[in-house]
């Protein structure tokens, strides 16, 4: 996967296997593949980190992972198939 940042437009791509997800700080929307999505939780910047904060379902799920969330336990499992 390789990844992005534009300092300009504060948005973040992320590539892989020709899936391009874009990202943009504060935007209700994401892109995937050219398509406009509606996020359910806006991308955010932590400027004096530097870190972008991202919904992992999103970008786990764009990228063809399932995700559990555990309520018991309050945490999630991502599953990732791979080619053989």
């Amino acid at each position: 996967m390789s990844i992005e940042w534009g300092n300009v437009t504060k948005t973040v791509t992320a590539t892989k296997e020709g899936t391009v997800i874009k990202l943009t700080h504060n935007s209700h929307d994401g892109v995937i593949n050219g398509e406009k999505v509606a996020l359910t939780q806006v991308p955010t910047l932590e400027p004096n980190n530097n870190i972008f904060y991202v919904n992992l379902r999103f970008i786990s799920e764009a990228l063809g992972a399932a995700v559990q969330w555990n309520k018991t336990n309050d945490d999630a499992s991502i599953y990732i198939s791979f080619p053989e």
